[in-house]
């Protein structure tokens, strides 16, 4: 398959239209009745193809940007129907052992995410932290540390655990990103370039971190760094409606002239 195989390139679906256009595509080579997921799940997902078998990854980027899996998985990832007991259910061990807290505290994290619930947030961050005093402390525990401080609203805490987890390990790349985020609302923009210039040089698919280096660099007067950053982020995503609205900036089209 290639791109236009299930994409109309030249009269793409509106928003509204999206989820049955897809639906479509699956269905021109296979059958409904080939799904073996149960129907109430299905339901939840608006019976979309797509939810299950192309789902969209949380990155951790403070613009909370997501990213389709095109890999179109056989087994995706388990979909539960959510009830109101999840909210106060307990994560327990999968091996049936008493889990430590570094493993808990970054099982209730990525609940606390899944489920927008800041009483799971505020969990994991105790467990994290008594992690921490046990010595039980790496690049993961620290990124999710920040991660937490960001949701609670703690900008000096969050910070200061972005710069622990980049120096523990720089090759963080969530790290560099969302701690130049921050740097760039304080208005160190200079600092906050050099971070999102190097997050990029190790993964040039982060989109929302080239939109706001090309945004920092307009704000600094350099309209051709911008520009560059703008046409690498079509390069490789040529539907990025917002490369496309910021290369039409009048401080750019005035540089190209």
């Amino acid at each position: 398959m290639w791109c236009g195989t299930c994409h109309a390139l030249h009269a793409p679906p509106t928003v509204q239209q999206s989820g049955e256009f897809f639906r479509q595509k699956c269905l021109s080579c296979h059958q409904n009745g080939d799904c073996r997921e149960h129907t109430k799940v299905r339901e939840t997902q608006g019976d979309q193809c797509t939810s299950c078998h192309m789902p969209k990854a949380q990155s951790l980027e403070a613009e909370h940007s997501v990213f389709t899996d095109h890999s179109i998985p056989r087994v995706a990832h388990v979909q539960t129907v959510a009830t109101e007991t999840d909210a106060e259910s307990e994560l327990v061990s999968f091996w049936g052992n008493k889990a430590e807290p570094r493993e808990l505290g970054l099982a209730y994290a990525q609940l606390g995410v899944r489920l927008q619930d800041k009483k799971r947030v505020v969990q994991a961050v105790e467990l994290l932290k008594a992690a921490e005093a046990q010595g039980q402390v790496d690049a993961s525990v620290l990124l999710q540390l920040g991660y937490a401080s960001d949701q609670l609203g703690k900008s000096a805490e969050a910070i200061a655990y972005y710069q622990r987890a980049r120096k523990q390990d720089p090759s963080q790349t969530v790290a560099s990103v969302n701690l130049a985020n921050h740097l760039a609302m304080k208005g160190q923009t200079g600092e906050a370039i050099v971070l999102w210039e190097e997050a990029l040089s190790r993964n040039p698919g982060l989109e929302s971190a080239r939109i706001n280096i090309a945004t920092a660099y307009l704000q600094q007067g350099d309209p051709k760094s911008a520009e560059r950053a703008l046409r690498k982020a079509l390069e490789l995503n040529p539907a990025l409606k917002s490369a496309r609205r910021l290369l039409a900036d009048p401080r750019i089209s005035k540089s190209s002239r």
